[in-house]
C-alpha cells in the first residue's frame, strides 16, 4: 500500500514538472505575464502644466519710461513695426519698439521708444543668446529673457507679463490677429521629442493642446521627428 502511495506522489510530480517545462519553453508567455510585456511596450507620455499663467510685470523703470526716445536697433518686425530689446550699462534690460522708413510711408514711421518697465535684470549680458523679441502685430509682442521665461503684451507694452514653465520651445506660430501660439519638444528616450502646443489670446493665460503626432521642428533647433508618429493607440 505504501509503495502505490509514493509511486503516485511521484508520477504528480512528475506531471508537475512537465506542464512547468511547457509553460516555460512554449512560444508565448503566461497570460499573468502579459500586462507586464504591455507596460514595458507603451510610452510613457510625458504631462506638461494644462494651463500656465504669466503675472503680471512690475512697474521698474530705471528713469527710462514709456516712450523715452532710444536709437534705432536692428529688429525683426511685423506689419511695419519692430520690436527689439535694449540692455542699460547696469544690466537692465527694457522692451522697445519702433519702425524704419521702410517699407512703411514716413508719416506712419514710429520713433524708437521704450515699450514698458524693465523685464529682467540688473546684470543681463546684452549676448544672452536666449534673448530674443518675437513681434506678432503692432501691439503684440513675444520677448524670451530665458530659456523657459517670456514676457508677452497685448497693447502695446503698456502692460507686459511674465510667464514662465513653458520650455523647449521649438515653433513660434502666429494663428492670427488675436492668437498666439508656441509649439515645445520635450525630449524623449530614444531620439524623438514629445510636441505640445500652448495657445493664448491676450498673452497671460497659456492653454495647452494634445500630443502631437507627426511634427518636425522647423527654424528653430535640430529636426527631431515626433515619438508619436503614426501610432496613436501608443498613448493609451
Amino acid at each position: 500500500m505504501g509503495r502505490s502511495i509514493r509511486r503516485m506522489v511521484l508520477v504528480t510530480a512528475l506531471v508537475v514538472l512537465a506542464a512547468t517545462a511547457l509553460i516555460l519553453y512554449l512560444p508565448g508567455s503566461p497570460r499573468h505575464l502579459a500586462p507586464h510585456r504591455t507596460l514595458t511596450h507603451a510610452l510613457s507620455v510625458p504631462n506638461p502644466p494644462v494651463e500656465v499663467v504669466g503675472t503680471l510685470v512690475a512697474g521698474r523703470t530705471q528713469g527710462l519710461r514709456f516712450g523715452t526716445p532710444v536709437p534705432s536697433q536692428g529688429a525683426p518686425c511685423s506689419l511695419g513695426v519692430c520690436w527689439s530689446t535694449l540692455v542699460t550699462a547696469r544690466g537692465y534690460l527694457f522692451p522697445v519698439q519702433g519702425s524704419y522708413d521702410y517699407p512703411v510711408s514716413e508719416a506712419t514711421t514710429i520713433p524708437w521708444h521704450i515699450a514698458g518697465p524693465v523685464i529682467a535684470g540688473p546684470g543681463v549680458n546684452p549676448r544672452d543668446h536666449f534673448i530674443f523679441a518675437d513681434p506678432r502685430s503692432a501691439t503684440r509682442s513675444l520677448i524670451w529673457i530665458g530659456r523657459d521665461t517670456f514676457v508677452s503684451t497685448d497693447d502695446g507694452g503698456r502692460h507686459w507679463y511674465r510667464v514662465a514653465g513653458i520650455t523647449h520651445r521649438v515653433a513660434l506660430i502666429d494663428d492670427g490677429a488675436q492668437v498666439s501660439s508656441i509649439t515645445i519638444g520635450l525630449p524623449g528616450a530614444h531620439g524623438c521629442d514629445y510636441y505640445f502646443t500652448y495657445s493664448s489670446v491676450g498673452g497671460v493665460r497659456w492653454r495647452r493642446g494634445g500630443a502631437l503626432y507627426n511634427f518636425f521642428t522647423t527654424a528653430i533647433g535640430p529636426q527631431t521627428p515626433s515619438c508619436l508618429a503614426n501610432d496613436p493607440g501608443r498613448t493609451r
